[in-house]
């Protein structure tokens, strides 16, 4: 792997700064693209259980929609229990960097809807999770 990356790391250096702006941009026009895509709700949360960005299908439904926002606090959105839960995910996913998936349900617009979360660390401090 150490190899690998060093190869690309000459390959990358060998190459014209604009050329590797360009494929950067493309790379991420592809990712949107992709996430665009995407039914379910994607969410960042932090350590502390605040959103740090998502995305959300178009039908999609979400408990509090309305109410969701960058820099809000999961435990504002959601029941309490379930929150709590839910960081219990977070933090594992943190600290293991390991896919954490579980089950629950949740009541939205007066139906019960069972739900599937996986959570993966991101980065050190941020994990992605993923509700459908």
């Amino acid at each position: 792997m150490k190899r690998y990356l060093a190869r690309l790391f000459q390959i990358m250096m060998n190459r014209p700064v604009a050329t590797v702006e360009a494929a950067l941009l493309q790379s991420q026009r592809t990712n949107q693209a992709i996430i665009s895509a995407i039914p379910d709700l994607l969410m960042r949360i932090d350590r502390n259980g605040r959103c740090t960005g998502f995305s959300m299908g178009s039908t999609t439904k979400v408990l509090n929609a309305n109410r969701l926002k960058i820099g809000i606090s999961i435990f504002d959105v959601m029941p309490y229990d379930k929150a709590a839960e839910r960081m219990t995910y977070v933090h594992r996913a943190l600290e293991s960097g390991q896919l954490q998936v579980y089950e629950y349900e949740l009541e939205v617009e007066g139906q019960i809807h069972y739900e599937e979360a996986r959570l993966i660390r991101e980065h050190v401090t941020f994990v992605t999770q993923w509700l459908h």
